[in-house]
């Protein structure tokens, strides 16, 4: 339970510092939208690698 709070605590965090971000005019390219697009960059290549991977490693 302490772990889910902590995710969610740093959940909100992080969206409320993106959207302020994005909220200043003088900075560019901020925001929840390039905060979510780089997410997903980290995100999609691990897990290509990790599924890709697991198999061989840990058959079944």
């Amino acid at each position: 339970m302490l772990l889910v709070l902590t995710n969610q605590g740093a959940y909100w965090v992080t969206t409320w510092l993106a959207t302020s971000a994005g909220a200043d005019p003088a900075v560019s390219g901020g925001g929840l939208a390039a905060y979510n697009n780089a997410y997903l960059l980290w995100t999609v290549p691990h897990g290509i690698v990790t599924v890709s991977s697991s198999p061989p490693c840990c058959p079944g």
